[in-house]
């Protein structure tokens, strides 16, 4: 298993039981990790730089606010563009513009290993 150096993970994902399983996991592997329901909760709580996350887990299909808009939204803030987003969804993102993708349902040890995999500054397809 790969071993974590912390960081903040924020978990965009409607489904509640399989957001609140990610965050309690990533927690236990040493991130500080924090959940959105949708695209458009995250972005209230990352716009004006209180809290900045190392690493996006953005599921794509969401109400309020899908992944594709949230996307969108986050790549015309200066500040939030720079932020890798790992899309992990049922989902294809077909040409979004994203570090990563990790298809629903996966393994701890596979979002592990995709989040060591950004960190090393290598682009992520499962």
């Amino acid at each position: 298993m790969v071993e974590p150096t912390g960081g903040v993970v924020m978990v965009v994902d409607d489904d509640e039981d399989w957001r609140e399983l990610v965050v309690q996991f990533l927690s236990e592997a040493g991130f500080e990790a924090i959940g959105a329901r949708h695209g458009l909760e995250a972005l209230s709580r990352i716009s004006g730089g209180e809290l900045t996350p190392d690493l996006i887990l953005l599921d794509l299909e969401m109400p309020v606010m899908s992944g594709w808009e949230f996307r969108r939204e986050q790549l015309r803030d200066p500040v939030l563009a720079g932020v890798p987003v790992l899309v992990a969804s049922s989902a294809d993102p077909g040409e979004l513009a994203v570090d990563g993708y990790l298809p629903k349902p996966y393994a701890a040890a596979d979002l592990l290993r995709a989040i060591a995999g950004l960190r090393a500054g290598s682009a992520i397809a499962a």
